[in-house]
Order: C-alpha cells, then sequence, then structure tokens
C-alpha cells in the first residue's frame, strides 16, 4: 500500500519538480503511452494488411506520411490529455469524458456525412475524424479537396493542441503552487 500511495503521490511531483522540460515530460509520458497501447494493434493491422489487403489501391506517398503524422497528432493530443490531468491526482475520469464522445463522434463506428449538422459540428473537433479521412483517402488512392483540408485541419488543429498544452501546464503548476501540499511545492 505504501508504494501504491508513493507512486500516486510522486506522479505531479516529478512533473513539476523535473530539471527536464515539462512539455518534454508531458510528450515522452505521451509516447510511452501511446506505443504502450497500440502495439498489439499494431502488429495485428500490418498482419491483416499483409495477408488481405489489395496493395494495387494504396497510396503508399501518402500513407506512410500520414501514418506518422497521426502518430504525432496521437501523441499531442495525449500530452493534452496528461496536462488537463495534471490539475488533480484523481483525474481517471477525464478518459471516459473525453473517449466515448471520440469514439462516437469521431467516425469510427458512424460515418460523420450521415450525422445531423450538429453532431458534424461536434466530430470536426475531434483529430480522430482527420485521422480517418486521411487513412481511407490513402488506402483507397482518394485523394481529393477533402484528403488535403482533412490533412490541413490536423495539422493546425496539432498547433493549436501543442498552445493549449503549454497554458495548461503553465495553469496546472500555478493552480499547483496555491493549492499545493507539504509534499508539492
Amino acid at each position: 500500500m505504501v508504494i501504491r500511495t508513493r507512486t500516486q503521490r510522486g506522479t505531479l511531483e516529478v512533473v513539476f519538480l523535473t530539471p527536464a522540460s515539462k512539455m518534454a515530460f508531458l510528450y515522452g509520458r505521451s509516447v510511452y503511452s501511446l506505443f504502450h497501447g497500440i502495439w498489439m494493434f499494431a502488429c495485428f493491422s500490418i498482419l491483416t494488411f499483409i495477408f488481405l489487403a489489395d496493395v494495387t489501391t494504396v497510396n503508399w506517398g501518402a500513407l506512410l506520411p500520414v501514418l506518422i503524422l497521426i502518430m504525432i497528432s496521437a501523441v499531442i493530443w495525449g500530452a493534452l490529455l496528461c496536462a488537463i490531468s495534471l490539475f488533480s491526482r484523481d483525474s481517471g475520469l477525464l478518459y471516459y469524458i473525453f473517449q466515448a464522445p471520440m469514439e462516437l463522434f469521431g467516425g469510427v463506428r458512424i460515418p460523420p456525412a450521415v450525422f445531423p449538422a450538429w453532431a458534424t459540428g461536434l466530430s470536426l473537433l475531434f483529430p480522430l475524424t482527420y485521422s480517418l479521412v486521411l487513412v481511407r483517402g490513402a488506402l483507397y488512392d482518394n485523394i481529393g479537396t477533402s484528403w488535403w483540408w482533412a490533412l490541413g485541419a490536423l495539422i493546425v488543429g496539432s498547433a493549436c493542441l501543442v498552445i493549449c498544452t503549454r497554458y495548461l501546464l503553465v495553469r496546472a503548476e500555478q493552480h499547483a503552487r496555491v493549492k499545493g501540499n507539504w509534499t508539492l511545492f
């Protein structure tokens, strides 16, 4: 029990008291979480692609850079969630708050094209929507205007998320200085 409590208490302190860049620390945590969470799915996807895909329809020049961009975007999104979670030690609820709407409105299960106007607008808030448009366009060699708009939106959105992450990190540190306890500041 002591080890568990020490680990829970140590997370915020390590982020705020490390001599390393706090942004780099958040992005490092996000990279670790990304690879920790997707390695099995990535292996399964690669094997499925090798054995079942029609490689003649794939635009390889677009697919590989898009996959790298999507991974970068996922790391940026994860760092934003890490920055949000710095406001409280009990932030596991945030995962559930963001996960369900992202799956519903992101286009994973239902294409955003069949949504009503308000839900389509809501789907545009999630990077997942643009990622799916980019991957599907590259896999089926369907790179048109909407593909380029999705690419631009993902890049601009990721840049905005980096700025939001920095802002939240500064605010979380200020919050911790005011509301912290003896183990934190």
